[in-house]
């Protein structure tokens, strides 16, 4: 016997849940959780952790539920199921964020082969069903109810063996496929389910991108305030900083002030002094240039031997040239003689016109020698400097006039550098201005933000609204294409498997209603009639709510018994319609049923529990915090 059952439940971390284990037992479970205690997501969790969230492909693709569980505070997202499989503990792992998972056989501790591009196979693997086929025979809920007009080809269908199967089966295809091209997919650019999911998708594109400006929201917040700090900080160090300045500055303009009185004393001395150099204003300095320049062309005839050496000179040179002729009888060299001595009179002239010329500067100031000549031009160079300095000093009082003087306080001497206090004055200034000016386009961007986030509330409301629209139009794709696929089995199968189908159907229909209704069958219009007791007979649309729900549960559960017996079973508030009488009817029901397949019960509701204590029925009760 192919028994499956699931023997516990670890999650490391998937929607609201994080490291939580769950054991189950191999019959009966009741997982009771309020309304938003993680109910759905428990049943979401097993589906994803054998088939991923690919919607049944094989590939990775978007997935609204991945999305949905993904976890905000935690980096890792998976976890995993330990199942009893043919009396062998398997484990499934499952990374949802990148979809990889491992089947690992803990009785022989070693990894079980699969195909890695296979997203589905741990589910096919263990359940033996594709994803279609577990979310049609594996899963019960409320909400995944067959369409009426699909339930009346069904029942007309599986429940007449007189019926032509073929014109039925067609029949019903036919209006069904109406009914999916109605609805459209997300080829049809102008159909229902392609406008939804677009609206879907797009709002919560915006939702997410307002959530995400909502974080930044929060942290350039907290940005802002530790910004404050820091102004708050610069504005008291440049407070201290501009209170030492000041008081070195009040220090300076007494400085200034007393340095203002020594300078001008000392101009008054100066210009006491020049009073004394009134003769030499009119004196030019070209006049010293001449006499220097003459001065220096002697001295430099002397050095070439044409002052004292040059009549010695002469007198060797006339005494050579006279021996010179004697010795060789030649007297024209007495003629040469003749010819120098004219030479040496205009060298000995230019000397005594230079002197001349020396003497006449010289008594252009009454001046006799060039010693009494020394002492005019030292004077004057005097007279030069005394110009030179008092023109820095009053260069200096023009700078000083400029700045502060104050004739009262205290000469103070500050310990501290005083352009290194201005840099620092001027670059905690800088970055005041600039984290202001930061700090006002935070605010600035606080403002827009604000703005912007005032839409996310009726943003979320609109995307609640259209994903139940969303998945209410998916719930019917899926309940028209399970409505078709059974069309299809029934078809194959022939009238023979309808005729044993139509009996198990109608055994469980009349246990269920505890013999409310007796069998099903339908008019000569194929309209269904429901046979009762006292054989009476009702239309379709006269029946209740239960009993749609009664029809699609036996439907359900004798095709899983004859495609996939002895496997658990999911029910999410399954029975929500039912009144207690047929709840009671249906736990019994599902209580015989989990002897040979465990029962994983979700509800919301306390009637269960009441009517299992009410019989002292004991089941594995797991309540959801």
């Amino acid at each position: 016997m192919n028994k499956l059952y699931i023997k516990e439940m670890n999650i490391i971390s998937f929607g609201k849940f994080e490291n939580l284990n769950i054991k189950f037992e191999s019959g009966f479970n009741l997982i009771y959780g309020e309304n938003e205690s993680g109910k759905s997501t428990l049943v979401d969790f097993i589906e994803g952790v054998l088939y991923g969230f690919d919607l049944g492909k094989k590939r990775r693709n978007f997935s609204y539920k991945k999305e949905k569980y993904k976890p905000k505070l935690s980096y890792k997202y998976g976890g995993s199921i330990l199942f009893s499989f043919n009396s062998s503990a398997i484990l499934v792992e499952r990374n949802f964020d990148n979809g990889k998972y491992r089947l690992i056989d803990k009785d022989h501790n070693k990894q079980i082969p699969a195909k890695a591009s296979d997203l589905n196979y741990p589910g096919k693997y263990l359940t033996g069903l594709s994803y279609d086929s577990f979310q049609s025979l594996i899963k019960n809920f409320q909400s995944q109810k067959l369409a009426r007009p699909s339930k009346e080809k069904l029942m007309e269908i599986f429940l007449d063996s007189s019926a032509d199967l073929n014109f039925s089966a067609t029949r019903a295809i036919e209006n069904i496929e109406k009914n999916l091209d109605n609805l459209g997919s997300l080829r049809a650019y102008t159909k229902p389910y392609f406008l939804t999911y677009e609206k879907v998708k797009d709002l919560e594109e915006k939702n997410l991108e307002l959530s995400n400006l909502k974080e930044a929201y929060k942290e350039d917040l907290t940005i802002l305030y530790e910004q404050r700090k820091t102004l708050e900080n610069y504005r008291e160090k440049l407070k201290d900083l501009k209170n030492k300045r000041a008081a070195y500055r009040s220090s300076l303009a007494y400085d200034n002030y007393k340095k203002a009185e020594k300078t001008q004393r000392q101009l008054d001395i100066v210009n006491e002094k020049l009073k004394n150099y009134e003769s030499y204003e009119n004196v030019d300095q070209s006049y010293f240039d001449k006499i220097e320049t003459l001065l220096d062309k002697e001295s430099h005839e002397q050095r070439a031997n044409f002052g004292f050496f040059l009549p010695l000179l002469f007198i060797i040179i006339s005494l050579a040239i006279i021996l010179l002729a004697y010795f060789t009888k030649k007297t024209l060299l007495l003629i040469l003689l003749l010819a120098l001595y004219p030479l040496y009179l205009l060298l000995k002239r230019n000397e005594f016109m230079g002197q001349n010329q020396i003497k006449e500067l010289l008594l252009t100031y009454n001046l006799n020698d060039l010693a009494s000549y020394r002492n005019f031009k030292k004077a004057y160079y005097d007279f030069l400097d005394l110009k030179k300095e008092k023109e820095k000093l009053k260069q200096i009082l023009q700078i000083l006039d400029k700045q502060e003087k104050k004739n009262t306080g205290l000469s103070i001497k500050m310990e501290f550098d005083i352009s290194k206090l201005e840099e620092e004055i001027s670059s905690l200034e800088d970055k005041y201005s600039s984290l202001s000016l930061k700090n006002i386009e935070l605010e600035k961007k606080f403002s827009y933000i604000e703005e912007k986030l005032q839409d996310q509330q009726a943003i979320r409301e609109d995307l609640s609204f259209y994903k139940k629209d969303l998945e209410k139009i998916q719930e019917e794709i899926k309940a028209n294409k399970l409505a078709i696929n059974l069309i299809n089995l029934a078809k194959k199968d022939g009238e023979e498997k309808i005729k044993d189908l139509n009996k198990k159907i109608g055994k469980i229909i009349r246990q269920v209603s505890n013999g409310a209704y007796k069998e099903i069958t339908y008019d000569k219009d194929l309209n269904p009639l429901i046979i009762k007791d006292d054989g009476s007979s009702i239309k379709l649309d006269q029946v209740s709510t239960g009993f749609f729900d009664q029809l699609n549960f036996a439907l359900k559960l004798v095709l899983r018994e004859n495609i996939s017996p002895n496997k658990y079973i999911i029910f999410d508030d399954a029975f929500i319609n039912y009144d207690e009488k047929r709840l009671t009817d249906a736990l019994f029901f599902l209580l015989d049923l989990s002897k040979e397949n465990q029962i994983l019960y979700f509800t919301c509701h306390k009637r269960e529990e009441e009517i299992l204590s009410r019989e002292e029925i004991y089941v594995n009760k797991i309540v959801l915090e």
